[in-house]
């Protein structure tokens, strides 16, 4: 009998924790909060001896050599 009382205790208290889960849930995304972000503006085209390369050539990898 006691099993059944630590049972009905735990999943009562599953139960709850996802019901709060659910009500506590936030609507509003962070992203939506503030400025958006640009990387082109947040990462520099050059510093010290590295510069970004202009071109966007894609190359593939032959793996067998």
């Amino acid at each position: 009998m006691l099993w059944n009382r630590i049972a009905v205790l735990i999943a009562s208290l599953m139960f709850s924790a996802s019901l709060g889960a659910i009500l506590l849930r936030s609507d509003t995304r962070a992203a939506d909060l503030g400025p958006g972000i640009s990387l082109e503006t947040m990462i520099p085209k050059q510093f010290g001896d590295w510069r970004e390369e202009p071109q966007r050539i894609v190359q593939v990898v032959n793996p067998q050599t």
